[in-house]
């Protein structure tokens, strides 16, 4: 009988894969030619894609430079294993009649076990346990990988809560100390060397501000986007806690709690807040109020009306954000609900920027009507809505630049308001500066019960008698230079018929 070979035996192995290796190399050259193409119509579309593609290429070869050193040795100990099998079993059944003749069963037997063994030592049943693992991890790997993402995504909600715990706390909502129920009564703010920033490690966005504002004066605040504006009023409020020091009427307010701080000052948004609820609870969410004064009050912003139309008038649920109402209307309530409080500071940032010309005008006549005697400080946006305030803060980086009546700051052209009123362009420049005149020239103001009136305030609040002693009185006066203030030529004593006639 002639034995074959191991030589024999890869000879014809390697004959027999040669149409395996041309198919496989044919399908490896069609695979990278279609990887290539995607990874170039990505990269053409979207180019910064080729900024991960370059360097993940570069890892994918030497990954499969690796692996291929790898698999190669594995080939080469398997087929080094298998040789022999495939020998002895071509052998085998090419002298299968000798081996009868010779009764030589048993023993090649042995031997194609011994070939067998060394080639792959694996039973029936271990070969059967490994194949249903291997089947059942192909479903299992992917849903684990897919667990494992999704509760790393989840715990993003917690490292939020942790986020949230770890954060600076505001101050105490009541301290010991409670200032007067009546406080303020005036309106006073004094600030001296306030710095503010939103953050213990972010940058400071007011820088050393010393001013004052006087009780009852109506004040604009100006300046370009990230001057400080709105920073001033979130020092007020105490949004952070400010550096240095902010009294309101002689207190101190960080020696008080925050609510009894922000309570006390009103403020009309420039994106009207409306809370999920019925309209009373908007109006007095504390319930401190009678039907009476809210409908007096709805009346006053000419909502009156609207409501009485809603299907449970005051008691209607107004949807999330009062999606059921106009944004005009919806500034109308919040105008409703500070002239409820009552408050002797307003803070109004651009209250009108976004409604029609019928409600600005509503506004800004409820405001003069009804805070005239409050300290009201107005975040502009449009210079035409503070061009009558009494004095003008000039933000800029930060810093109060320049703090003056409108007029006076006007007449400086180095001054950065006089800038941004030119840029309106000399048409609306001219008319602001002369609106500007015409307020310096009709203004005067009075000290009245430690507050700053004008004269047409003033005999809105006094009887013409009490109003005519109060002037005659020596010592009261504090300014009346004004086109509509008459002198008495025989005794220099100011008439002021003229006045009075105007204010009703």
């Amino acid at each position: 009988m002639r034995t074959q070979t191991s030589s024999e035996s890869s000879v014809h192995s390697q004959q027999s894969s040669t149409p395996l290796l041309k198919d496989a190399a044919a399908e490896d050259q069609d695979t990278f030619l279609q990887v290539i193409g995607v990874v170039g119509v990505v990269v053409v579309v979207i180019p910064w894609i080729a900024i991960p593609v370059i360097p993940l290429g570069i890892i994918f070869f030497f990954l499969r430079r690796y692996f291929l050193e790898t698999s190669r040795d594995v080939k080469r100990l398997e087929c080094s294993t298998r040789s022999p099998v495939f020998s002895h079993l071509a052998s085998s059944l090419q002298g299968l009649w000798t081996i009868r003749a010779y009764k030589a069963e048993q023993r090649f037997q042995e031997l194609f076990d011994s070939h067998q063994d060394l080639h792959s030592a694996l039973n029936v049943g271990q070969g059967g346990l490994i194949l249903s693992y291997a089947l059942n991890i192909i479903v299992v790997f992917p849903w684990c990988i897919r667990l494992s993402i999704e509760v790393e995504n989840m715990m993003i909600s917690v490292e939020r809560v942790i986020e949230y715990i770890e954060l600076e706390q505001e101050a105490p909502w009541e301290l010991e100390f409670r200032p007067p129920p009546d406080w303020p009564n005036n309106g006073m703010i004094a600030l001296s060397k306030v710095n503010f920033k939103y953050s213990s490690d972010g940058p400071l966005v007011l820088k050393d501000l010393t001013t004052d504002i006087k009780p009852g004066e109506k004040v604009g605040i100006v300046g370009r986007t990230g001057a400080g504006k709105s920073s001033f009023i979130a020092a007020l409020f105490r949004l952070s806690e400010p550096e240095g020091r902010i009294w309101i009427d002689k207190i101190l307010i960080t020696e008080i709690g925050l609510h009894d701080l922000r309570k006390k000052m009103s403020i009309i948004p420039q994106d009207p807040i409306v809370f999920t609820g019925t309209m009373r609870e908007n109006l007095d969410p504390f319930n401190k109020h009678t039907d009476e004064e809210l409908w007096n009050v709805l009346e006053e912003v000419q909502l009156k009306e609207v409501i009485e139309e809603l299907p449970d008038k005051m008691d209607t649920e107004l949807v999330e954000f009062g999606s059921n109402l106009s944004v005009g209307q919806k500034q109308l309530v919040c105008l409703a609900r500070a002239i409820l409080r009552k408050n002797q500071i307003l803070i109004i940032d651009e209250a009108t920027a976004h409604v029609d010309p019928s409600t600005d005008e509503l506004i800004q006549k409820k405001i003069r009507e009804k805070f005239a005697q409050c300290t009201v400080l107005t975040i502009a946006h449009r210079l035409s809505t503070i061009i009558d305030s009494d004095r003008i803060m000039v933000f800029d980086s930060g810093r109060l630049e320049e703090y003056d009546e409108p007029y006076v700051l006007l007449q400086n052209r180095d001054s950065l308001f006089y800038k941004m009123v030119q840029q309106l362009g000399k048409a609306k420049a001219a008319a602001l500066t002369e609106t500007a005149k015409q307020m310096k020239s009709s203004t005067f103001h009075f000290s009245q019960g430690g507050k700053l009136l004008s004269i047409i305030e003033l005999a809105e609040e006094l009887a013409a008698s009490e109003f005519n002693s109060w002037c005659n009185s020596e010592g009261n006066i504090q300014m009346m230079l004004s086109d509509h203030v008459v002198m008495n030529a025989s005794n220099g004593q100011i008439l002021i018929l003229t006045v009075f006639e105007i204010a009703l």
